[in-house]
């Protein structure tokens, strides 16, 4: 049997995300009144805290970013991470920066995006990976305000540690410990939120774009609330396809989705005799789980081959199937089951290959229909990831593939797989790409192209063919939860990240699907 479980927070959001990490401004919103390290020629390996660190005046995570700017340069810089404290006007992270390499001034594109120098932190997000919400920066006034981070000037002197800092809403719980995700500086799982004296200077009031060096060290205060304040919060979605049938999700909301190939015959809505087991399995799932006070949601949908009536009317036709079928099998109960159809959209996996051929595959994923309900109880909150070393090993490389790179051909690159660790109610993976040669403004995740942000990335049980899709924010399903990706410059390592549903518990291995870039098989999974 194929079925598909998503893991899913409420569906009420105070913003959007663009692709560019910025929000949308057609989203709603909430307002609230508020020593020079050495050069290393691969990015240090990204960890959550060794020990926990409850100090808001020692780093929690030291490490080294490579990324790409609009200047065409690589760039490198070293981040010095410190637990987020708590301010009246939301969670402060503080971030020191300092340029690697030379002596002359280093040019700082990190916190640039789509070729607009921008110096702000706009595309980093906390995320709560137990309530499954990603948080953006708060903005002052809607979701084109300015953000309330500090500036980083364009170019960073050599010798000088820049101490820099970002304001998030608080999360919903008020949680001990959040997740930060620094884009081209990885992920930081566990951060702690601590309470204390923020570091002198970041909440100033002063102009975030000026500053003064005292010790080595300048201090960039932080953009000052003016006003309303927009808070920039995403609730998620991760979804696992194939396999089994599953069930769980986040407290708000679980949904099982059973692939439509077990259920129907094609281009029909006539359940199939191999369908009852499955309908039974999902009924008592339903029965056990599912609050009889909230409805039931079974929506259809379909591949994206045929017109959009015809898909429309057989996603529709479908659902009312499988809700028929339900209401049958868990007789006696109280649930209200409404269908509905959705077509071809909310494809959870490619219709089509990069160069545009057909990819049966994925459009056998998108054929499936979808149980969304409220449990009866909010279930407990999942085991915090707990801290990993950070040795700076991969533990799968996979043999050079070529790809084609608009902006400088074909390519070859080399990825490694740096960790799949277990995250609270998701998964996270780390993975170094690697171009060759000597080629500028590699753009191979580019926009357009069916690689970008990481999007065909995913990971798969080999035993059950389960396939973890990279989780993106419910209100935008092209925003994904890890970086968003530029341009590369040749011979350097640059480590890219995604989140993904949870795994099961006593799975120790996967298999890391990477594109064109190839497969990872066996990877070990560690908490």
């Amino acid at each position: 049997m194929a079925s598909v479980l998503v893991l899913v927070a409420g569906c009420s959001h105070d913003g959007s995300g663009g692709r560019d990490g910025r929000p949308d401004a057609r989203q709603s919103s909430t307002a609230t009144t508020p020593s020079t390290p050495s050069t290393p020629s691969t990015p240090s390996a990204p960890s959550t805290p060794s020990t926990p660190v409850n100090d808001p005046a020692k780093a929690v995570v030291s490490r080294t970013a490579n990324f790409y700017g609009p200047n065409e340069s690589q760039r490198t810089v070293h981040l010095d991470v410190y637990p987020a404290v708590r301010v009246d006007s939301g969670l402060l992270v503080p971030v020191d920066l300092t340029a690697e390499g030379g002596h002359k001034p280093e040019g700082s594109d990190y916190f640039c995006h789509d070729a607009v120098v921008c110096s702000d932190f706009g595309a980093a997000s906390l995320v709560d990976p137990r309530g499954l919400v990603r948080y953006g920066p708060l903005r002052n006034g809607d979701a084109e305000g300015a953000v309330l981070s500090s500036k980083v000037p364009y170019e960073l002197q050599p010798g000088i540690r820049y101490r820099a800092g970002v304001l998030f809403p608080i999360p919903d719980g008020a949680p001990s410990s959040v997740d930060l995700d620094l884009q081209y500086g990885g992920p930081v799982l566990g951060l702690p939120v601590v309470n204390g004296k923020p570091p002198a200077g970041l909440l100033s009031g002063g102009d975030a774009g000026t500053s003064t060096p005292v010790g080595g060290v300048i201090t960039l205060p932080v953009q000052a609330a003016a006003g309303t304040v927009y808070v920039d919060r995403h609730p998620l979605v991760a979804k696992v396809v194939g396999g089994t049938v599953n069930q769980g999700g986040s407290a708000k909301q679980r949904v099982v989705s059973l692939a439509a190939d077990v259920l129907f015959a094609f281009n029909s809505a006539t359940l199939t005799g191999s369908a009852q087991k499955v309908v039974q399995q999902a009924a008592q799932i339903l029965t056990d789980k599912a609050d009889p006070a909230k409805p039931v949601t079974v929506t259809g949908y379909t591949d994206a081959k045929g017109t959009d009536a015809y898909n429309a009317s057989l996603s529709q036709r479908r659902a009312v199937a499988v809700a028929d079928a339900l209401g049958k099998a868990s007789r006696g109960s109280a649930l209200s089951l409404r269908p509905t159809g959705r077509g071809a959209a909310d494809p959870v996996a490619p219709n089509a290959r990069p160069d545009g051929a057909d990819d049966p595959t994925g459009r056998a994923l998108n054929r499936r229909v979808e149980l969304a309900y409220t449990p009866k109880a909010p279930p407990p909150a999942p085991q915090a990831a707990a801290p990993q070393p950070e040795n700076g090993q991969p533990v799968a490389t996979l043999r050079a593939a070529k790809v084609i790179a608009s902006g400088a051909g074909a390519v070859t690159m080399t990825a490694s797989v740096r960790s799949v660790r277990r995250d609270g109610a998701l998964t996270v993976v780390e993975v170094d790409v690697t171009p060759a040669g000597s080629a500028a403004g590699v753009d191979y995740f580019a926009r357009g192209r069916n690689d970008r942000d990481l999007g065909a990335w995913r990971l798969v049980a080999a035993a059950s063919s389960a396939t973890y899709v990279p989780a993106t924010d419910v209100d935008d399903p092209t925003r994904l939860l890890g970086t968003t990706v530029k341009q590369m410059n040749a011979g350097r390592d640059y480590l890219l990240t995604f989140w993904t549903a949870a795994l099961p518990a006593d799975l120790s291995s996967v298999d890391v699907v990477l594109g064109q870039l190839g497969r990872a098989k066996n990877v070990p999974v560690t908490r």
